[in-house]
């Protein structure tokens, strides 16, 4: 696990969240309060925007101990937070990223129905696109990580 061993991490946390839809101020707040913590926090409206997901965000992903998913009720319609969700399961699964998710403004179970979203991304990319069902995939696994935790503690 060379690319992730303690020595190659920069970022304590990577924060994954649709930031002009998530409270602002609570995404401010929730960084300010885990940097007062000493941790090295990077968000993802702090790298290079666009659609695509850019080498930078891949990297910071990468280089993050934890990951913190902040699902929100538009996070599913933005695309390069699918491709980001997508990264950091790719990680927790290969190196043992710790993975965190919050529901801001959504239900858990509303996680794994996000039959809008992918209603447009299917108008976009095609029914039978590889993006849409690893998006898809994704999110049915971010959930039933979800599940498995609340089992886990109960």
């Amino acid at each position: 696990m060379e690319s992730s061993s303690s020595s190659s991490l920069k970022w304590d946390i990577f924060l994954s969240c649709r930031g002009y839809r998530t409270s602002n101020s609570f995404i401010s707040q929730l960084q300010a309060a885990l940097m007062e913590k000493k941790n090295k926090t990077i968000i993802d409206y702090e790298l290079t925007r666009g659609s695509k997901i850019s080498s930078s965000l891949l990297k910071a992903i990468e280089k993050s101990r934890v990951s913190i998913i902040i699902f929100s009720k538009d996070y599913a319609f933005n695309t390069r937070c699918l491709e980001e969700l997508v990264k950091v399961l790719e990680w927790k699964e290969m190196y043992g990223q710790i993975v965190i998710q919050v529901f801001y403004g959504i239900y858990p179970s509303e996680v794994r129905m996000k039959g809008l979203a992918f209603g447009c991304h299917q108008q976009v990319f095609g029914e039978n696109s590889k993006k849409l069902h690893r998006w898809r995939d994704a999110l049915n696994q971010a959930a039933a990580l979800y599940d498995s935790n609340i089992k886990d503690s109960v």
